[in-house]
């Protein structure tokens, strides 16, 4: 890799300074002992007025609930997603939980600001909360919901097709940017020998329909829970690759999905793939257009490529993850005091990075905490320190925000 110039921070800072009352200490004189009326009391001297207390530390701020089922019993396992509910939310990161067994759950947040909330459960509609508040109680209760069945046939036989992959995802659904858990929003099934699907557990809506097998793929809109349908495959509509580390070797497990690469560009129909054991990965469902290619792994740092889907033909993306590297800083505020906030990547090789993964790698900045170390704690000062995984090979800028 070519040299790249020194990562630069850029920071914007809004801090709101907070005061403590000073408390004053009365005097109080000691019992005067007998003495004659003339005399008067002997004074007590002024103590020193008291230090000022630390600011107390902010309450916790979490949105927590309880997921029900139609029998009003708890449903374990259900994926809770938060995001703020802003439409400028800065890139601000979903936010998942899973239900305990008792079907409670619990998510830690940043901002007092309100949170959309979705609850998705396998067999249960899924149900979307649009403002959600912290300190709120929630008790969330899912419907079994509706269904959609059809049949798959290939597109130039007319023949049925058997063990394909279908899905259905709810049309006009607040968006959350990509949830990097697989299943998130989708509800899946396969198609039998006869080619036949049934899709269950659908919230009431318009869903779209998306079918796929090797080298195929077929996609319908608009499908109305308790309709049938068919589906019919045509070459194209897809896109496969691979995932590797900095060896060359495959890694399984690592999360991929896709974004527009243009504002207000196409959006994919697929949900988060995960890469088998040989480190592949298929999606399917792409409407024509220019994507990003994001792949995800907790071992490395994440990677990304640009690829172009053609209508009618398939695509193909290979991405390496490299061994992450650490970003340390620390901010400062006015007279070079610490203030808190977030820092996220800005730019990568002097591009933005994907929207989905530009604020998963921050940290935020907090007036305490672990020393930093020995080359960032000069002139004697130590402040807070972070650090956020990146390639090594990025030249990256930073941008902070104060909450």
């Amino acid at each position: 890799m070519g040299h790249h110039p020194r990562p630069a921070l850029v920071v914007a800072i809004a801090a709101i300074a907070s005061l403590a009352a000073v408390e004053r200490a009365r005097a109080q004189s000691p019992a005067p002992k007998p003495s004659p009326p003339a005399a008067s009391p002997a004074l007590a001297a002024a103590p020193s007025p008291a230090p000022s207390p630390s600011p107390a530390p902010a309450a916790a701020r979490s949105i927590e609930g309880t997921v029900v089922g139609p029998d009003g019993k708890p449903v374990t396992g259900a994926l809770v997603t938060l995001q703020v509910a802003a439409v400028m939310n800065f890139g601000e990161p979903t936010m998942t939980a899973r239900t305990d067994a008792t079907g409670r759950f619990r998510v830690p947040v940043k901002s007092v600001a309100t949170h959309v909330l979705r609850v998705d459960a396998p067999g249960l509609a899924a149900r979307t909360l649009p403002r959600v508040r912290p300190g709120e109680a929630l008790r969330i209760a899912l419907e079994k919901g509706g269904s959609i069945e059809g049949i798959v046939r290939d597109g130039a036989t007319g023949a049925p097709a058997p063990a394909t992959t279908v899905e259905a995802r709810l049309e006009g659904a607040r968006g959350m940017g990509i949830v990097w858990e697989r299943g998130a929003g989708v509800v899946r099934t396969r198609t039998d020998a006869q080619g036949r699907f049934r899709l269950e557990g659908l919230a009431a809506g318009l869903h779209t329909l998306a079918a796929r097998a090797p080298g195929l793929a077929g996609q319908r809109r608009g499908v109305a829970v308790g309709k049938r349908t068919e589906l019919y495959l045509f070459p194209g509509g897809g896109l496969d690759g691979s995932v590797r580390g900095p060896d060359g070797a495959a890694i399984a497990g690592a999360a991929v999905a896709v974004e527009s690469a243009l504002p207000f560009g196409p959006r994919s129909t697929t949900d988060v793939e995960v890469t088998d054991a040989r480190g592949r990965f298929a999606l399917v469902g792409l409407e024509a257009g220019l994507y990003r290619v994001i792949a995800r792994h907790p071992d490395f740092a994440p990677s990304w490529t640009t690829v172009t889907v053609e209508r009618g033909d398939d695509a193909s993306a290979d991405l390496t993850l490299a061994a992450p590297a650490a970003i340390v800083g620390r901010l400062l505020g006015a007279a070079d005091r610490p203030v808190a906030g977030r820092v996220t990547v800005a730019e990568a090789d002097g591009i933005a990075p994907p929207v989905s993964i530009a604020s998963t790698g921050c940290r935020r900045a907090a007036t305490s905490s672990p020393p930093p170390p020995p080359d960032m704690a000069r002139g004697g000062r130590r402040s807070w320190w972070g650090a956020a995984s990146a390639s090594r090979t990025w030249a990256t800028s930073l941008w902070n925000r104060a909450w």
